[in-house]
């Protein structure tokens, strides 16, 4: 089969981006010729590619393929007439979040405008493959849509427990920052004051692509408050080699988004066993069982948060519990039988 993923922004940092990275490298791996469209120029790629990455403009389209794969709303508004010109015998949304969620939360009222029209009264056929069972139940309640169930995967390859790329004696508890109001970061910095209250020495790792400030994010738009004020090492779009080393160096991995579509960075810390306290954030009940696999909290309440970190910096059986059950647990997201399922679902919709 011909492949095509039209994305919207290659050179950015974020879960979306290394599954359709992984998706393309490993259907590529099995014979079929993938490439990847994106409406900004490939530059600094986040994740590694072994397939043709093309920059979507007015004068140069994808040729004719059997599957085309939408993976953004955001990409649908920005070439909303130019997708219908993109041949393909099968049209695909891979839905990767609730996208009218996602939108209204950071701010994009026409995005958010756009994911209504699409998803209700849509300009053109196409099926949807939702990464979680949580944004499937979303498509259906809000949209009447059905769609495919094809969970992420992690890649144990990159992601194990590792020697250290820290060592100290001292707990250390690691978050990934965007500072997109919705991913909670201020409900982390909040958090950490609270933890280092107890713990004063508790150190803080942080990775990203963008350095943490807290504030408001409005239209698209970090608005600057003031800084953290404690200490914390940050890495700054690491190696994906170090990544094993980064995470295992975390004594706690720390999610506070509001909300997310899967949650990539909670299964990946498992995946180098690493105790999670997340946000009950919807699409990390895929694999954040409370108290088994992970410490789940409510969104948006900080002191709860500090309360799940200190549980796991405090208890050594729960974290020895949930180190266990949560390498349990990442089996059953190995890559293989989930590009099983989506080579499946694109050879019999042709």
């Amino acid at each position: 089969m011909k492949i095509v993923y039209l994305c919207l922004n290659v050179n950015q940092i974020t879960g979306g981006n290394r599954i359709i990275f992984e998706h393309a490298n490993r259907l590529s791996k099995r014979g079929h010729s993938v490439e990847i469209w994106s409406n900004t120029k490939p530059e600094e790629l986040p994740f590694p590619c072994h397939v043709p990455i093309h920059h979507l403009i007015n004068d140069q389209l994808p040729s004719p393929s059997d599957i085309a794969i939408i993976t953004d709303i955001g990409l649908t508004y920005a070439i909303f007439q130019k997708i219908s010109k993109i041949s393909a015998k099968k049209y695909f949304f891979l839905a990767q979040h609730d996208m009218e969620l996602v939108a209204k939360l950071a701010g994009f009222t026409e995005i958010q405008e756009l994911a209504k029209i699409f998803f209700k009264n849509p300009p053109f056929e196409y099926k949807i493959v939702a990464v979680s069972s949580w944004v499937q139940k979303q498509l259906q309640e809000r949209y009447h849509r059905i769609s495919f169930l094809v969970p992420n995967g992690v890649d144990n390859d990159i992601f194990h427990p590792a020697k250290p790329l820290i060592n100290t004696d001292e707990p250390v508890v690691m978050m990934c920052f965007d500072g997109q109001n919705w991913k909670g970061p201020n409900e982390s910095f909040a958090a950490i004051s609270i933890v280092r209250q107890t713990i004063k020495d508790c150190q803080i790792i942080m990775i990203g692509s963008t350095f943490p400030k807290i504030g408001k994010f409005i239209n698209g738009v970090l608005e600057e408050i003031s800084c953290f004020s404690w200490p914390a090492t940050f890495f700054h779009r690491p190696k994906q080699s170090d990544l094993a080393a980064i995470y295992s160096s975390a004594s706690v991995f720390v999610s506070s988004s509001w909300y997310e579509g899967f949650g990539l960075p909670g299964l990946e810390a498992m995946a180098c066993g690493v105790p999670v306290v997340t946000t009950d954030s919807g699409g990390v009940r895929e694999y954040a069982i409370p108290d088994e696999t992970a410490v789940v909290v409510p969104p948006k309440n900080p002191e709860a948060l500090a309360e799940g970190i200190l549980r796991v910096l405090s208890n050594s059986s729960l974290r020895q519990k949930l180190i266990q059950n949560g390498l349990k647990k990442v089996k059953e997201f190995s890559w293989d039988p989930i590009i099983d399922k989506m080579e499946e679902i694109f050879i019999r919709s042709i």
